[in-house]
C-alpha cells in the first residue's frame, strides 16, 4: 500500500480480498501512513488447484489478479483382473495423474464386502508405488485371497500433493468368483423309438466345460422339465471330475413328449445345489420329432391250426403272419388285432 498524498494518514482504513466473487473478508487494518510512506504485508489463503480472481479492496480503491494454483489429479480403474489359483484374485490397478504437479506419497486400498454379509474387508497395497510426474501412469497388481462368492470390490488411492478433484481416486467392481466353472452345452439330440403313446424315448449329448482355475469334484449332470404336469421328465448321473480347461460329455436318456418340451439341464456338485459358475443351469428347448410313417404290409396269413380245445368250447388257434416292413429302420411298436366270426 503507498500513501500517494501529501498528508500523513491516521485513522483506521479496511483492506479486505475476496476471491472468485465470494464475501469480502478483513485481512488488515491501517491506522497510519505518513504522505509517501509505503506498506507492505502478507496474508495467507487456502485455494483449490485451479485459476482463480483475488481482489483487495481498499475502501473505494481495488486491485485484481488471477492465481493460478497447481496441483496433481490422480484417477484410478481397474484395468484387468484374473482368477488364479490358490482361491485368488488378481486386479491390475491403473493409476494416473493428469494434473499439473507430481503426486507423491502414493498409497492404495482395497476394500470388498460379500454379498452375503454388510462387513467390509479391507487390505492396503503394500508395494511401491513411484511417484507420478504431471500426465504420468503406472499399473499395480493386487492379490486378494477370497472364496467362491459374489463380491463388490473399491479401490482407493491418495496422494500426499494436493489434488484438484479427489471425485475421481476411487473406482467400484461388481464380480462373481468362482474357481470352479462348470458350463454347460447341448450338443445333439436324437430320438431312439416311439412307444406309440405320444412319447419318444431321447437321447441328449451334453458336454460340460470346466472353464475354472481348479479342478472340479464328482458332479451331477441332469434334465428336469420345467413343466411340472409332466410326469417323470427327470433324470440324472454322476461325472468324474474334470479337470482346468477341459472337457466332457455325458448321455442323457429320458421319455419326452412329441413338440417341444422346455428344460433345465444342469451340471451341479449335488443337485440341491446349483452353486459353480453362471453357465453350470441352461434352459433349452428339446424339439421331439413325431413318428415316422408307418409302411408295414401284411403279406400272408396261414390257414388256422387248432391248437387245444378248452371245456367252454373255445378253442386256441394258431396263426402265421408274415409282415414286410416297406418304411424305415427305426424301431417302433406294431399292434396286431384280431377278431372272428362264429
Amino acid at each position: 500500500m503507498k500513501n500517494t498524498g501529501n498528508a500523513d494518514f491516521s485513522g483506521v482504513q479496511r483492506v479486505d480480498y475476496q476471491i472468485n466473487g465470494g464475501d469480502a473478508q478483513l485481512t488488515y487494518i491501517i491506522t497510519s501512513l505518513p504522505a509517501g510512506g509505503l506498506l507492505s504485508f502478507t496474508f495467507r489463503f487456502d485455494l483449490q488447484p485451479g485459476d482463480h480472481t483475488v481482489r483487495l479492496i481498499l475502501g473505494d480503491a481495488e486491485t485484481s489478479q488471477t492465481v493460478s494454483v497447481a496441483g496433481a489429479d490422480i484417477g484410478v480403474d481397474i484395468a484387468q483382473h484374473r482368477i488364479v489359483t490358490g482361491s485368488n484374485v488378481e486386479f491390475d490397478i491403473r493409476i494416473t495423474n493428469s494434473g499439473s504437479l507430481t503426486a507423491n506419497n502414493l498409497t492404495l486400498t482395497a476394500t470388498w464386502t460379500n454379498a452375503d454379509s454388510d462387513v467390509a474387508e479391507l487390505q492396503k497395497y503394500d508395494g511401491d508405488i513411484p511417484s507420478l510426474p504431471p500426465q504420468g501412469e503406472t499399473t499395480v497388481t493386487v492379490p486378494i485371497q477370497v472364496s467362491s462368492g459374489s463380491y463388490y470390490f473399491s479401490f482407493t488411492v491418495t496422494t500426499s500433493t494436493i489434488d484438484s478433484d479427489p471425485t475421481n481416486n476411487s473406482t467400484q467392481s461388481p464380480l462373481d468368483v468362482e474357481f470352479i466353472d462348470l458350463r454347460v452345452h447341448v450338443l445333439s439330440t436324437e430320438s431312439l423309438g416311439w412307444d406309440g403313446e405320444g412319447k419318444s424315448f431321447m437321447s441328449i449329448v451334453v458336454e460340460v466345460e470346466n472353464a475354472g482355475v481348479d479342478a472340479s469334484n464328482t458332479f451331477y449332470v441332469g434334465i428336469e422339465c420345467e413343466d411340472h404336469l409332466t410326469t417323470d421328465c427327470a433324470t440324472s448321473t454322476q461325472s468324474d471330475p474334470i479337470p482346468a480347461s477341459e472337457l466332457s460329455k455325458t448321455e442323457l436318456q429320458i421319455w419326452l413328449p412329441i413338440g417341444n418340451t422346455s428344460t433345465r439341464i444342469f451340471a451341479v456338485e449335488d443337485e440341491d445345489t446349483f452353486r459353480w459358475g453362471d453357465s453350470n443351469a441352461i434352459d433349452a428347448a428339446i424339439t421331439v420329432p413325431p413318428p415316422p410313417e408307418l409302411a408295414w404290409t401284411l403279406v400272408r396269413i396261414s390257414q388256422p391250426t387248432v391248437a387245444s380245445y378248452w371245456s367252454d368250447g373255445t378253442a386256441n388257434v394258431e396263426l402265421d403272419i408274415t409282415l414286410a416292413n416297406n418304411g424305415t429302420d427305426e424301431p417302433y411298436t406294431v399292434t396286431f388285432e384280431c377278431t372272428h366270426n362264429d
